[in-house]
C-alpha cells in the first residue's frame, strides 16, 4: 500500500461504501471496518497508522494507533535490556547484544514512519526488559515539534513546561515513573485507575509537589496493590507521573 493520499482517500471510499456517514452511529462503523481493514491487511505496515489516522480525521472519531514496528521487528530470543534511573546519572540504559541490536532495529523502523506521533511501547514487566527495569515509550516527531519547545531551556524555574492539553478531569489513570513511599503501597510504572478526584488537598493527604503554586495540584484517588484506597495530591505538569486518558488505554487494547 503506497501513503499516497489520494491512494487512502480510494482505499477508504471502498471500505466504507454502503454506511450512512450522515449519522454517527454510520461513521463509527465505518472506522470500524477501518480497523478490521487494518488489523487484517496493514499489521505490518507503517502505512497502518497513517490509514487509520486519515480515517479518524474524515470520519469524525478517535484515531486508533497500532504498534505495528513491534510487530514488523521479530526479538531475539535471548534480548535483554534494563532500564533504570540513577540519582547522579540519570535515565541508564543497559542491554546484551541481542537487546541493543533489538532496540537500534526498532529505532531504524519508526524512524521511517510517515506519521508524526508514531511511537512504540516496550512494556516493563514483558521482554527484553528483565528485573525492576522500567518501561520505554519512544516517539517520532518532525523537527518542528522541537522547534516548538525551544522557549524551554530547563533554566528558567525548574518547574518544566506545563502539559497545556492534560485537564484533571481527563485524567483516567495515573502511572508512577519513580519510587514513591512504601506506605502507600504502590509500584513504578503499574497503571492505576482513578477512582475519584478533588481539588482540595488537608493534611492527611500524600502530597507531591513540584513547586511552590498548587494552581496544578489535584488529588487523586485510586486503589493501591492491596485494593485499599489512597488518595495523593498530583500536580498535573510533574515528569515523574504519567497521566493518562481514557483515549490513552484504548490504544493499548488495539
Amino acid at each position: 500500500m503506497s501513503a499516497n493520499p489520494q491512494d487512502l482517500g480510494k482505499l477508504m471510499d471502498t471500505i466504507v461504501s454502503g454506511c450512512d456517514l450522515a449519522s454517527e452511529q454510520g461513521r463509527k462503523e465505518a472506522y470500524e471496518r477501518c480497523v478490521k481493514y487494518a488489523d487484517e491487511h496493514l499489521g505490518q505496515s507503517l502505512d497502518c497508522n497513517l490509514f487509520l489516522t486519515e480515517a479518524a480525521d474524515r470520519l469524525g472519531q478517535t484515531p486508533v494507533m497500532k504498534d505495528v514496528v513491534r510487530a514488523m521487528v521479530t526479538m531475539p530470543e535471548d534480548a535483554l535490556l534494563h532500564f533504570t534511573y540513577d540519582s547522579e546519572c540519570g535515565p541508564v540504559l543497559t542491554g546484551n547484544a541481542a537487546g541493543l541490536e533489538y532496540l537500534a532495529e526498532l529505532l531504524t523502523t519508526l524512524a521511517r514512519a510517515p506519521l508524526p506521533g508514531e511511537h512504540l511501547h516496550l512494556e516493563w514487566n514483558e521482554a527484553p526488559f528483565i528485573g525492576d527495569s522500567y518501561g520505554l515509550v519512544v516517539y517520532r516527531e518532525t523537527d518542528g515539534w522541537f522547534e516548538e519547545g525551544e522557549e524551554y531551556d530547563g533554566d528558567d524555574d525548574g518547574e518544566g513546561p506545563a502539559r497545556t492539553d492534560v485537564s484533571a478531569e481527563a485524567v483516567f489513570a495515573v502511572q508512577f515513573l519513580c519510587e514513591l513511599p512504601p506506605g502507600l503501597g504502590l509500584r513504578p510504572n503499574r497503571v492505576y485507575l482513578v477512582q475519584s478526584l478533588t481539588k482540595q488537598c488537608g493534611d492527611d493527604v500524600f502530597s507531591k509537589p513540584i513547586r511552590e503554586d498548587d494552581t496544578r495540584l489535584w488529588v487523586f484517588t485510586v486503589r493501591d496493590d492491596r485494593d485499599e484506597r489512597v488518595s495523593m495530591a498530583l500536580d498535573l505538569d510533574d515528569p515523574e507521573v504519567n497521566f493518562l486518558t481514557r483515549a490513552d488505554l484504548v490504544q493499548f487494547l488495539h
